[in-house]
């Protein structure tokens, strides 16, 4: 359907005020690459995410 918003489906960058991730993610033309790190391939900021939880709080 055009012009359907998911909420669930929205990148979480459109959400956050800072990236949570020290290597964002790759993203091209809408393709998002998968990443080469061990686990999910990312690693978390974790100063920026504490700084995104005390402003939920």
């Amino acid at each position: 359907m055009p012009n359907l918003d998911i909420d669930s489906d929205t990148c979480g960058v459109l959400y956050q005020e800072e990236d949570l991730l020290l290597n964002p993610l790759n993203i091209e033309k809408g393709v998002a690459y998968v990443p080469e790190g061990p686990g999910l391939g990312v690693e978390l900021d974790q100063k920026a995410f504490k700084r995104a939880m005390k402003r939920a709080v």
